[in-house]
């Protein structure tokens, strides 16, 4: 008899130790067991899922840990988002899609609960064969903290910015303090959504703008650091130049330089591209998500009015159908258009036909915010093609049917979904992609800046007879090729260099500065000025003209002692004095 209980009580204890866990809503408590997608140990994952589960410790004192041991999702489409504790309010680990195993999980040391909470998204298009981890209990987590403990080149000390050129490889140093130990411990350093392993790694920066660096520690047993770095590359842009030439009268050649400096702001909330197809359904919902990861940790949306808008690119060939809903990373929500309402008016240019139920219309951009006057179920319509079974909502601004202050507290950072339900049969439609706007004053300041021109002009060459900062005015006694050489240097150092060729005509004379010949006084001038030196040219073929810095000649002269230019403007200006045998030309300030 105590064989058969012995033998009933272990096959018992096998059972609970052997136990498998489907993805659902709800949670489990558990230290041994296998953990699968909706779809079992031998089924595919299903559509358009938005499924969340927490697994905690069933050993008091200890840490829930996952290791993965095959995954296959559909990339970038079908995401499972791991965070670290007993909720989606919890710190996000990390979002994990398409085949490549995730690491081993482990709740962190600050982690109290020792739990780890899930989250799956799928879309409405592609299942797989998702995956299996095991679930076990170990000791909690050490404490571990990334340091960047140099860059070369260096971070300026007044800002810790990381400020370089385009094209500049930078070397990341980095390391780790640990409560225990650091012995078998993977870097890995992000850099944007570039992922580079080792502790001391470099990088090239070919494109200007603004790179988030991050470092993720993980020890030997899985456990990963709690802090950010907060450091920030900026890679400044290569300025545009424009450079403009003209002929003068007297075969010299000016030419202007225009420079635009560039401005950069991240764009924490891209839109996400790809065709989202929403077939018929009785209540089905379908769903697209953006994974926001930029602003502060821990920064929540404090006002409704930061939030700006949503925006979505979509067709859809009755809009009674529709319930559309933004759900923020915490789970908070908004319903932009609630069902029903709106009857069979069109989204877009679909393709109303039940012939061809798959093929996607024309989309257009319907916006909803809280400073619109008109719900969409209120929008004005339009036929959109000669002959239309329907009209369409013309694409535009509308008003939220829920007040976003539903969605105040709610963490910046993590993933937002917009929620589309299809509440009847027949009809669908398409999502081209969508948008979400935040306030840019919540972006952090490092993420945004301008390049500014602290220095230009031409190089050095003898061809210049004069130069004013992006103007030189060139010529040469023979005709011919000969090129130039613009500069500009930017607030970040960076310098940059823009040749210009240039055909150039025969001045026809041997000094072409004339900087023994004759002066202009006084210079800078007020009312007149003098020229010092005239009385050696032939009166009977000498003009004296004056150009400004475009090379319009705004006044001629006879020779004469003094020379009237009260009537010209402060700034500066060019003489040329010419005679039979050639000309001079001298610059003119005039106050």
């Amino acid at each position: 008899m105590k064989k058969i209980l012995l033998g009933f009580l272990f096959l018992a204890s096998l059972h609970s130790i052997g136990q498998n866990f489907n993805m659902n809503n709800g949670s489990s408590t558990t230290c041994d067991g296998l953990f699968y997608d909706s779809g079992g140990p031998d089924g595919n994952y299903n559509l358009n899922q938005n499924l969340t589960k927490t697994f905690y410790p069933s050993l008091a004192g200890s840490s829930v840990k996952v290791s993965f041991s095959s995954f296959s999702l559909e990339d970038q489409a079908d995401i499972l988002f791991v965070y670290d504790g007993g909720s989606v309010t919890a710190p996000l680990i990390g979002g994990f899609t398409g085949e490549t195993l995730p690491p081993v999980l482990k709740a962190s040391a600050t982690n109290t609960s020792g739990a780890l909470t899930f989250r799956f998204l799928s879309d409405g298009q592609t299942t797989m064969g998702g995956w299996e981890a095991s679930v076990l209990c170990v000791t909690p987590c050490q404490s571990i903290e990334s340091v960047l403990v140099s860059t070369v080149p260096e971070a300026d000390p007044a800002d810790g910015l990381i400020k370089i050129c385009p094209g500049t490889t930078v070397q990341f140093n980095g390391d780790a303090v640990f409560a225990n130990s650091g012995a078998g411990a993977t870097y890995v350093w992000t850099i944007g959504d570039l992922e580079i392993e080792g502790q001391n790694i470099t990088h090239t920066f070919e494109t200007g703008g603004a790179y988030m660096i991050g470092l993720r520690v993980t020890d030997a047993s899985g456990c990963i650091n709690t802090n950010s770095l907060n450091r920030v590359v900026q890679t400044s842009f290569e300025p545009a130049v424009l450079i403009a030439t003209d002929l003068n009268e007297d075969n010299s050649l000016w030419m202007e330089a225009q420079t635009s400096s560039a401005s950069f702001t991240y764009d924490c909330t891209p839109s996400v591209p790809g065709v989202t197809f929403l077939p018929d359904g009785s209540g089905a919902s379908y769903q697209s998500t953006i994974y926001v990861n930029c602003y502060d940790p821990g920064q929540t949306l404090s006002n409704p009015d930061q939030l700006l808008g949503i925006c979505l690119n979509m067709e859809h060939s009755y809009l009674g159908d529709l319930t559309i809903r933004l759900v923020s990373p915490n789970g908070l929500d908004v319903v932009l258009k609630s069902y029903p309402g709106g009857g069979n008016t069109w989204l877009g240019i679909p393709v109303d036909d039940q012939d061809n139920p798959f093929e996607p219309g024309t989309g257009s951009e319907y916006c909803f915010s809280m400073d619109a006057a008109t719900t969409l179920v209120d929008a004005p319509t339009y036929i959109p093609y000669f002959g239309s079974s329907g009209v369409s909502v013309v694409p535009g601004t509308y008003l939220s049917e829920g007040s976003f202050s539903s969605l105040v507290g709610t963490p910046l950072n993590g993933t937002w979904t917009i929620l589309i339900t299809d509440n009847l049969a027949i009809d669908n439609g398409f999502i081209f992609d969508w948008t979400l706007e935040f306030a840019p004053e919540l972006l952090p300041d490092d993420l945004a800046f301008e390049t500014q021109i602290m220095e230009r002009g031409w190089l050095p060459d003898p061809s210049i007879i004069e130069q004013y900062d992006t103007i030189a005015i060139v010529g040469s006694p023979e005709a011919g090729e000969e090129c130039f050489t613009y500069f500009v240097t930017d607030n970040f150092g960076c310098t940059y260099y823009y040749e210009q060729c240039v055909e150039l005509e025969a001045l026809g004379i041997a000094n072409i500065t004339g900087e023994d010949e004759i002066q202009l006084f006084p210079s800078p001038a007020n009312d007149n000025f003098k020229i010092a030196g005239i009385d050696r040219f032939d009166p009977s073929s000498t003009k004296i003209t004056i150009t400004d810095a475009s090379g319009k000649r705004l006044k001629a002269y006879d020779k004469a002692q003094t020379y009237d230019v009260s009537d010209l403007q402060s700034g500066i200006y060019f003489i040329t004095v010419t005679d039979a045998s050639g000309h001079i030309v001298k610059r003119l300030i005039k106050n």
